[in-house]
C-alpha cells in the first residue's frame, strides 16, 4: 500500500469520526445511559424471576417436591 492510499484512508476515517463525535448531543448520551440502566434492571429482575420459578418446584434439600 503506498503512502497516498494510506493518507486517504486515514483522512477519511478521521473525518468520519470527527463528524460522528460532533453530532452526538448531551441528550443522546443521557438517553443512552437511561436505556442502559432500564435494560440492566429488567435483565436482573427477569433473572431473579426465572431463578425463583426454577426453585419453586424444589424443597429445602434441593430435591423435587413429591406430588
Amino acid at each position: 500500500m503506498n503512502n497516498l492510499t494510506l493518507n486517504i484512508k486515514t483522512g477519511t476515517l478521521a473525518g468520519t469520526c470527527t463528524v460522528i463525535i460532533a453530532n452526538i448531543t448531551t441528550a443522546d448520551l443521557v438517553k443512552t445511559a437511561v436505556l442502559a440502566a432500564v435494560g440492566a434492571v429488567i435483565s436482573c429482575a427477569v433473572s431473579l424471576l426465572v431463578k425463583w420459578l426454577a426453585g419453586a418446584g424444589r424443597n429445602a434439600s434441593g430435591n423435587r417436591k413429591k406430588e
